[in-house]
């Protein structure tokens, strides 16, 4: 929350953004339905995983991208 809230006040910033809101979202998601169902899949919790590692290594890039073009 704190990492989408700090990218949030910055400039050009969408694809960022965009990134950690899918990780909020898939975070907020699966507690939710653990909560819920009280135990998740191993298949859904690789999905999940990859998933947000996907967004995370995307996040990472667009900030390196800005970084280098400075």
């Amino acid at each position: 929350q704190k990492a989408y809230e700090y990218e949030k006040g910055k400039d050009k910033n969408g694809e960022t953004i965009l990134q950690l809101s899918k990780i909020q979202n898939i975070y907020n998601g699966t507690l939710t339905l653990l909560q819920k169902e009280g135990k998740l899949s191993t298949t859904y919790i690789s999905d999940k995983k990859d998933q947000m590692m996907t967004a995370f290594d995307l996040a990472i890039a667009t900030e390196k991208t800005k970084i280098e073009q400075k």
